[in-house]
């Protein structure tokens, strides 16, 4: 203990808490006076527990003290504050019995330079995809994992039919994107009795990531908005499936044009960049001949790895393609329609041209009628 000589000199001070078994400091605090030495005090007189209490009754019966140490003292009390919240955005909330961080640790803790950068100059978020935005304010922490971030994002939440219609679910905190998942499903989740939703996804891809991601949400987020749903780019005349991230646009004033083709497509670099589908659908330079293609198929080194039934050729733009960009203007994209690709492994039969070689590709893409098809086909 300190003496009453040591307390007047060394006025408020910043300090922590170390297991002699391990050499790991478990807890960070500021006080004066014998502020540091009441946590054992209290564990000794108290029954109540707590993972601070724990981990000191564990450290004494064990036979073993607690290592105390003083990091700076001879401190104003708003100092003290701040160097202690910084010590525990050092150290990691997660591994201290702390309960929560340190003051003002969410406007001035401890942030990546992407965020410092996004906090005081994030560009707004302006995007023409349907994307929901997913306010996670409750559920964010400093340390917060990629999964766990996935799995406060994606479930559960009081959505409509709308929820069918977006192809991009945001995470947002504290004014900011924080994530952009793409989604494939959407499930239902009974929660005391009552349905809330949740959706199966997977991280966007990269393009779509910088696009969205770390942007100011204020614009659509008033500050003190209760629902933590925002709805963006619901444009009721396109319809979005997003298990297969296709688009039909209704009225279609191509709709008449006979559909008899078959395009098949190489999407070796797609597939890395875009993944099998999106990397088969977009984005190519095709001409009018486009509006009479029924099927794409894509290749890798002649082999079929994904097919897409029931397509319709549209204009890449930033409301039909999520991967729209200046590389992608005036091509054709498929959208819509029915995929089988050599990522879905769990589907019971795949289509019956899937894993096939087609002979006499060449380096481009090459149109061929059911019946030329058939002739290059070979398993």
């Amino acid at each position: 203990m300190f003496s009453q000589s040591v307390i007047e000199q060394i006025n408020y001070y910043v300090y922590f808490l170390r297991d002699p078994r391990t050499g790991n400091i478990f807890y960070v605090g500021k006080g004066c006076g014998n502020r540091i030495f009441n946590h054992v005090a209290c564990a000794l007189e108290k029954e109540n527990s707590s993972d601070k209490l724990d981990i000191i009754r564990d450290i004494l019966d064990g036979g073993e003290n607690i290592e105390y140490y003083i990091l700076r003292h001879g401190l104003e009390e708003a100092t003290a504050f701040e160097i202690e919240s910084a010590v525990i955005d050092l150290v990691g909330l997660t591994n201290l019995s702390n309960l929560q961080r340190g003051y003002y640790a969410n406007d001035f803790g401890i942030k990546s330079t992407n965020e410092i950068i996004a906090m005081y100059s994030a560009e707004v978020l302006t995007t023409s995809l349907p994307i929901i935005l997913i306010n996670i304010n409750k559920r964010y922490h400093r340390e917060i994992t990629q999964d766990e971030l996935y799995e406060a994002t994606r479930s559960a939440w009081v959505v409509g039919k709308k929820r069918d219609k977006a192809i991009y679910a945001i995470p947002t905190y504290r004014g900011l994107t924080r994530e952009v998942y793409k989604i494939h499903s959407w499930y239902p989740v009974d929660i005391e009795g009552k349905q809330r939703w949740g959706f199966h996804g997977e991280l966007a891809p990269e393009n779509i990531r910088v696009q969205l991601k770390y942007k100011t949400i204020s614009a659509h987020f008033p500050k003190g908005a209760a629902n933590p749903i925002k709805y963006l780019n619901f444009d009721e005349t396109t319809v979005m499936t997003t298990a297969n991230t296709s688009l039909e646009i209704k009225d279609n004033d191509i709709s008449f044009v006979q559909r008899d083709l078959n395009i098949v497509v190489h999407i070796h670099r797609g597939k890395e960049k875009h993944g099998y589908e999106l990397g088969t659908r977009q984005a190519w330079k095709c001409g009018e001949k486009a509006h009479r293609v029924k099927r794409i198929i894509g290749v890798i080194k002649g082999k079929v790895t994904c097919v897409i039934e029931d397509v319709t050729a549209t204009l890449s733009t930033v409301n039909t393609n999520p991967c729209h960009s200046l590389d992608t203007e005036g091509r054709y994209i498929f959208i819509g329609g029915v995929c089988s690709n050599e990522a879905d492994i769990l589907v019971d039969k795949h289509h019956d041209l899937m894993f096939k070689k087609i002979k006499g590709l060449g380096q481009g893409h090459r149109y061929f009628t059911d019946d030329e098809l058939n002739v290059q086909v070979s398993n």
